[in-house]
């Protein structure tokens, strides 16, 4: 991403209304790359990643993915948003299968197969046959992972997944997903309000400046992996990037008008 820039534009009671979401933006992610998304609300953290997903547009500037420019969804990337967005009369099995059910170049016996296997990697062997409803918010997020790992994407591209479940499931959830980088070694783009989860998930953490949103620092997490097999919270080196994570975010924050919400 270089120079890119985004305004929402609308109209209220008739008057032209527009906002500058993200403003002459820099961000470059290698392949393998984990790299987590913070920064105070309203700097358009939600905004960058639909763009990078394609989900919509951008005003100036450029996105690039292996050299192609961004103008729209691939099957080089999927979404897990923090909404489950899970189909309630289709089955655990059926939701997972469902990136590769609409693709005229895979069988409906390989695309079972992939989605059988990665619910075994979240977990849920045995589940195949449950509905969403049957399933707590952190089986359904494991669900909604499942399928973005069946797509088989270059990129994964996360929108605060595990923010409407419970700390303790949150917590699994983080190291289970910890797992499966490790033995896929997909692309990761993850953005995050959660100061620990930016440190312990990431490679990278990118912090981005009060919206419009701009990147004011990027800091390497230097922390051995895997970090499921240490207490990863007690390690002096984690403590020292969190606390640099949160003095930029809170100069930020304490300037921030109350009313000012994510974009």
């Amino acid at each position: 991403m270089v120079g890119l820039s985004k305004t929402f534009r609308w109209k209220k009671k008739g008057v032209d209304q527009e906002l500058l979401a993200i403003d002459s933006l820099d961000l470059s992610i290698s392949k393998g790359d984990f790299v987590t998304v913070i920064g105070p609300s309203g700097c358009g953290k939600t905004t960058l990643l639909r763009i990078v997903a394609g989900l919509i547009g951008y005003d100036s500037g450029e996105v690039r993915i292996n050299g192609e420019v961004v103008t729209g969804p691939g099957q080089d990337r999927a979404v897990v948003f923090q909404s489950f967005g899970l189909f309630p009369w289709k089955t655990v099995l059926a939701n997972t299968m469902l990136p590769l059910t609409v693709r005229s170049d895979v069988s409906s016996e390989e695309a079972e197969d992939s989605a059988r296997l990665n619910l075994k990697k979240v977990g849920l062997s045995g589940f195949e046959d449950a509905h969403p409803h049957q399933l707590s918010g952190g089986m359904q997020q494991r669900v909604g992972l499942a399928r973005a790992l069946t797509a088989d994407p270059d990129i994964l591209l996360m929108d605060e997944p595990f923010g409407s479940i419970d700390a303790q499931t949150r917590l699994v959830m983080q190291e289970e997903l910890l797992r499966i980088w490790s033995e896929t070694r997909k692309t990761v783009m993850f953005v995050t309000h959660d100061l620990d989860e930016a440190v312990m998930l990431a490679d990278r953490v990118a912090v981005l400046s009060p919206g419009p949103g701009k990147v004011q620092d990027e800091l390497i997490v230097d922390l051995p992996r895997p970090r499921w097999e240490y207490d990863l919270r007690a390690h002096p080196r984690f403590a020292e990037i969190r606390a640099t994570v949160w003095d930029l975010i809170r100069q930020d924050t304490v300037s921030l008008p109350p009313s000012a919400e994510d974009t």
